[in-house]
């Protein structure tokens, strides 16, 4: 008798042994089928110039409409600018996209770019522009807008 129960005991661990990569193999499937839900049901990225990041930039920056919002262009820097609706103030802004980053500061001053300064890059979701302000204690706002309404 004393035999028997570690046998038993045997016997139980390797047929738990056995259906564990059943489950570990199930849920893989259950990974795939998601990863394949989520690619059949994500959303085309469409194209987002210069113009529209600038105004989604100033807007992230300064918590102001795009819509009131105007761009010009000379070379690679746009220039950004709106009247503030509380007292129509006039704000003009320049701004350099390159890859990922965007570089900005007021139209008739420095670049903000110096270690203290925050950095602001962005990515696209699908319709959205997503703009990513990082401080420099390195927290960090997220703004998105849909690409059609820039």
């Amino acid at each position: 008798m004393n035999k028997s129960i570690p046998m038993l005991l045997l016997a139980l661990i390797c047929s738990e042994c056995n259906q564990a990569p059943k489950e570990s193999s199930t849920q893989s499937q259950m990974e795939a089928s998601t990863e394949t839900i989520k690619t059949e049901t994500s959303k085309p990225e469409i194209e987002v110039t210069n113009e529209q990041i600038a105004k989604a930039a100033v807007s992230a920056l300064f918590y102001q409409p795009v819509n009131i919002m105007t761009v010009r262009t000379s070379g690679d820097i746009v220039f950004v600018s709106y009247k503030r609706p509380d007292d129509g103030q006039k704000f003009d802004f320049k701004i350099q996209v390159r890859n990922k980053s965007i570089n900005w500061g007021s139209s008739d001053g420095r670049w903000r770019n110096s270690a203290l300064d925050e950095k602001l890059s962005y990515s696209i979701d699908g319709q959205e522009l997503i703009i990513t302000t990082t401080y420099d204690d390195r927290s960090k706002t997220v703004e998105r807008f849909k690409i059609n309404e820039l």
